[in-house]
């Protein structure tokens, strides 16, 4: 329990605060990738990846995090007019974009209290009005979306065309297979608040570049092809030398491979990359540079060419002995070999 009186997310095995993942593209558990309720009367959604991973298999952190920085949950300045909130829960990043006649934010966390949270801070910062963008369908980053359009009835709220249509298609799936989890790690305020929420999708879509004026400043959305998502969003901010770039880069932790694509992925990054300003605010963890971004794009694009040498049929002993030598580490490696070989067509 946080100090302010929420659930906090338990830590994970390599140190860091575990967030709940939930389906974005396929009906599966994020969480480890098993479905949570085989016996409901929801049947899976076709092509749905449900990882078994053996009962006597271990998996050993690719690393330890450190102690949680000082700045977190505080606005921290990165760039002229661009703030970042690192928050504890869930280690998620939200971004805030000042211009002269309106501010950007760029994902609306996880439910109506937290994203209520946020607005009160964000309005400790300007009056500004707001333009949200999601960078994908994730709850974590979208079901805070309701709290803003409460807040201002003609919020514009962006996302990818593919973001808005998980939202619409597969959003009280996500919402169910969360709040599920969460009650099952006995965050039942947590789980609660999730189950209250009003799904909101984006209002605005993209699919091309797409800039967005906010007074005396300009922004660009891109989508960098599929990674993380099959709908990722890439927010530039070039006046201020920042790139927002969502889940498709985390720091602190390995990437999320349970809803991606991970044969696509690495070159969709090798495509971001030239675009990249000197300051790249991942959806997770600490602001990081291109090289950071370099280096995880060459680790996910290593599971994407062992992927390609295992046999379509592999079990899962098969792809937990692979994995371990992956450099991305044995669990996110493992989760990453049974999504490419789900995808692989």
């Amino acid at each position: 329990m946080t100090s302010d009186g929420h659930d906090d997310a338990e830590a994970g095995p390599d140190g860091r605060p575990e967030r709940p993942r939930v389906p974005q593209q396929g009906g599966h558990d994020q969480e480890n990738g098993r479905r949570p309720d085989d016996d409901s009367p929801e049947q899976p959604l076709p092509g749905a990846l449900s990882v078994q991973i053996p009962d006597d298999l271990t998996f050993d952190p690719p690393f330890a995090m450190p102690e949680p920085p000082q700045w977190q949950d505080l606005w921290r300045e990165i760039g002229p007019g661009v703030l970042v909130k690192r928050h504890k829960v869930m280690d998620l990043n939200v971004t805030l974009v000042l211009g002269d006649d309106r501010c950007l934010v760029v994902d609306t966390h996880a439910h109506d209290g937290y994203a209520e949270e946020l607005i009160a801070s964000i309005r400790s910062v300007t009056a500004l009005p707001f333009v949200v963008v999601n960078t994908h369908a994730h709850f974590d980053h979208a079901f805070g979306n309701a709290a803003f359009l409460r807040a201002q009835a003609d919020v514009e709220i962006w996302g990818h065309e593919g973001c808005r249509r998980d939202l619409e298609e597969l959003g009280e799936l996500q919402r169910r297979l969360t709040v599920q989890w969460m009650r099952e790690s006995e965050r039942e305020d947590t789980a609660a608040a999730v189950e209250a929420v009003t799904i909101v999708p984006p209002n605005r879509t993209f699919t091309q570049d797409t800039t967005l004026d906010l007074g005396g400043r300009h922004v660009v959305l891109h989508h960098p092809g599929r990674a993380h998502t099959g709908h990722d969003a890439v927010v530039d901010v070039p006046d201020a030398d920042v790139t927002v770039v969502g889940d498709i880069v985390e720091e602190g932790s390995p990437p999320a491979f349970e809803d991606s694509f991970p044969l696509e992925w690495a070159a969709s990054l090798e495509s971001v990359l030239p675009r990249l300003r000197r300051n790249v605010v991942p959806g997770h963890g600490d602001v990081v540079d291109a090289t950071f971004v370099a280096e995880q794009r060459a680790q996910i694009a290593e599971v994407a060419e062992v992927a390609l040498t295992l046999p379509a049929g592999a079990d899962d002993m098969v792809l937990a002995k692979a994995a371990v030598r992956l450099s991305i580490g044995r669990q996110a490696g493992f989760v990453g070999l049974q999504r490419a070989l789900a995808t692989r067509g």
